[in-house]
């Protein structure tokens, strides 16, 4: 583990917490900015709120992002990044209104030496400048509709690249390299169930940093749940930080 200057971790905050610019509709609030995606109602990134101050009145602000998204028929989320800490008031105010927290902690990788994965010479790997109706389906066959969906919106971005891994022509894994600003960041990578085991998200992810590395020299960064993701990401050339951000995923279900 590695620890980073404060700057680069407060770029990466940024982008994190605005990404979702890249696709869904940002309503901006003095205390941070209300998400929403009509056409995507499933999509978690798509449709929370970010708290982006600590100088707030937490129990407003709270009934403020409730209402906002019950009112159209949505599922209250709060997903907080921030380097000055997890924002204690916050998290209690939303414990206290009914919200769960999610128990799972993403780990923050950047990008720092070349990749040692050697790829699977049966995987094909393609760079999709756009998504059309066809590889909309076959993109949820990897994982589901609403990944699909959002994906082809982030891939017709000038800074957005989707790379789909393939087997016998069939998509069997996906990966998205966007840039966001100063830094770029890797993101929605999934392999199709009955392809896991072959390689394919070596394949995607080592073509992915060969592609960042010749056509971009920012940093690049990741999070990870997944404790074999994380080997894989290692191999290509990640590393973990060891002074992340606070982050964490809160949501209440419909009354």
């Amino acid at each position: 583990m590695t620890t980073e200057p404060s700057d680069l971790i407060q770029t990466i905050v940024r982008a994190e917490n605005q990404f979702p610019r890249t696709f869904a509709n940002a309503i901006e609030r003095d205390w941070g900015v209300l998400f929403v995606t009509p056409t995507i109602p499933d999509s978690y990134d798509g449709n929370h709120a970010g708290v982006l101050s600590h100088d707030i009145e937490v129990s407003s602000v709270v009934a403020e992002i409730a209402d906002f998204y019950e009112s159209r028929g949505l599922s209250p989320r709060v997903n907080y990044v921030s380097a000055e800490g997890d924002h204690s008031g916050l998290r209690e105010a939303l414990r206290a209104a009914g919200f769960t927290f999610s128990s799972e902690n993403p780990r923050l990788y950047l990008f720092r030496n070349p990749s040692r994965i050697l790829p699977n010479p049966l995987v094909r790997v393609r760079l999709v400048p756009a998504v059309d109706s066809d590889l909309l389906t076959s993109l949820a066959s990897i994982n589901n509709m609403r990944m699909a969906k959002v994906l082809q919106r982030r891939a017709v971005r000038p800074d957005g690249w989707l790379f789909v891994a393939e087997i016998d022509g069939e998509p069997a894994a996906v990966a998205l390299l966007e840039r966001l600003g100063d830094i770029a960041r890797v993101d929605e990578v999934h392999t199709a169930e009955r392809y896991r085991g072959k390689g394919c998200a070596r394949t995607v992810i080592h073509t992915l940093v060969a592609y960042y590395q010749a056509h971009l020299n920012i940093p690049l960064f990741l999070w990870t749940y997944n404790p074999i993701a994380e080997r894989i990401y290692i191999e290509a050339g990640f590393y973990k930080l060891d002074n992340p951000p606070a982050i964490w995923y809160t949501w209440r279900e419909r009354k």
